[in-house]
This record gives structure tokens, sequence and C-alpha cells, in this order.
């Protein structure tokens, strides 16, 4: 699916490279501002997280479940109309991407004061930062909608895993009241922390399609992009499947100024 809409995109952008320079008449240049928010997913599972050999050395064989990423995007842009239809739009943006992994943990409770209890839940967190420089055309076939296509090469900046873990609380005060005082129980507090994963690729390369509500001034977008390249550096690290690409769908609002 990837490979048509590469070659979709490069049709395109060669058609437009072809029309521009035929084009006369210059009506102007836009530039402004966006942001937005996305939900990012890998393609695959990555890391030991779901095989069930690294479950079993970890005590727990809950496998964990991806649960996606929720993230920001944020930048700015300037466009080259051709004509009221037709425009080539450049972006600089920062956009927070990653994949969120959880599962029950079979040695954390919470206790309830009715005798009841539920497991704590145990998180991985891929935490990947990049510039992204989406180049790409707009059409707007009629005034309140424009299309984008594009490509989009993405810079990464910062690539670290969050996890959680509990420590012995021993200032815990509820051990010494009822019920608790009549349980055989250890009191923990939670921790988090980070840790570097220096096997980002420093480059990815994606597709692009959004689409605009134009209004007065600014505009609503909802835009969709998915990676052609692998996301990491390493197939394999340890033994566990780390070749993965990504995507993620972002809507949010941005301001445009023209000038002729």
């Amino acid at each position: 699916m990837f490979s048509h809409f590469k070659y979709l995109i490069i049709g395109v952008l060669c058609f437009v490279t072809h029309t521009s320079i035929a084009q006369q008449h210059f009506e102007g240049i836009n530039w402004g501002f966006k942001l937005g928010l996305l939900n990012n997913n890998f393609d695959s599972d990555v890391g030991p997280w779901t095989d069930p050999v690294a479950l079993k050395e970890t005590g727990n064989s809950n496998p964990f479940q991806k649960v996606g990423n929720i993230g920001i995007q944020l930048g700015g842009f300037i466009g080259y109309d051709f004509n009221d239809y037709l425009a080539l739009q450049a972006d600089l943006q920062y956009t927070h991407k990653g994949e969120e992994y959880t599962r029950a943990s079979n040695q954390v409770y919470k206790v309830y004061s009715n005798g009841g209890s539920s497991s704590e839940e145990e998180f991985i967190r891929y935490q990947l930062r990049y510039i992204e420089l989406p180049l790409a055309i707009r059409i707007t076939p009629i005034r309140r909608f424009s299309i984008k296509l594009g490509i989009s090469p993405g810079f990464n900046i910062y690539s670290k895993i969050k996890y959680n873990s509990w420590i012995e609380d021993s200032n815990n005060k509820l051990l010494n009241e009822y019920p608790f005082n009549q349980m055989e129980i250890d009191a923990v507090k939670q921790e988090t922390d980070k840790v570097d994963f220096d096997y980002a690729s420093p480059v990815i390369i994606s597709g692009l399609a959004e689409l605009n509500y134009n209004m007065k001034r600014g505009f609503l977008f909802i835009s969709y992009n998915a990676s052609f390249t692998d996301i990491f550096s390493v197939n394999k690290l340890n033994g566990y499947n780390y070749q993965t690409t990504d995507a993620y769908v972002s809507f949010g609002y941005g301001i445009r100024f023209i000038e002729y």
C-alpha cells in the first residue's frame, strides 16, 4: 500500500513542477503556523515485550499490549500560490511520536479497604522526537476545502525509553490502619525512569496526505503520515525485533497569512 502511495506522490509532484514552470501568473505567498494532536502507532511489535521467552524471564507471562501514543505537532509553513487552485507548501515542524506497551503486573496490586484488589499496570514507552520538513502540493478544488499530498523527511532529535517500577515504601501510614495492618503485605510506591535508546534512524522518509477546511483566516486540518523507511537503525537487538515503520493521524488548527 505504501509503495503505491509513494508513486502517486512522486507523480503528482512531477506534474506540479511542470505546471509551475509553465504558469505565467503568480498570485502570492502564504505563510502561517499550525498546532495539532496526533495518535501514533508502530506498524509491528518491537522489543521483547511480546516475546514469550523474554516474558518468562521477567517472571510475568502476561504479554504487553500495544496502546499507541498521543503526541503533539507544531510548526510553521510557507506556500507559493500558482493560482487559486494550486500551491506548493513547505513546512518546518516538531513532532512528538512513539509507542506505548502496557500489561497487568503479577506482583504489585492495589488493595482496597473492603478487601478487594486489582493489578497495577506496568508500562514501557518509546519516546521519539523529530524535526520534520514536509514538502507538498496543495490543491483547492473548491474554496472551503484543500488537499495536500507530499513527502516528509524527519530528523530524529530525541530517543528514549520510559518505564515504571516500584520500590518499598516503609513510610506508608496505611500499614498501621485497619484492615491493612491485618494483611501480610508490603507497601510500595511507583517510580518512573528514562534510559537512552540510541538506535533511532537519524532520518526517516514518510508520505503524507492532508485535508484542510478553510476559514476566513485559519483552517482545520486532519493529516495522515506513514513512513516508508524503518524508524530504528537495527532490525534485531539482543535477538528481538526492532524492524518497524510507523504511522500517525493528526488533527488541529492553523492560521494562514497571505501576501500579494
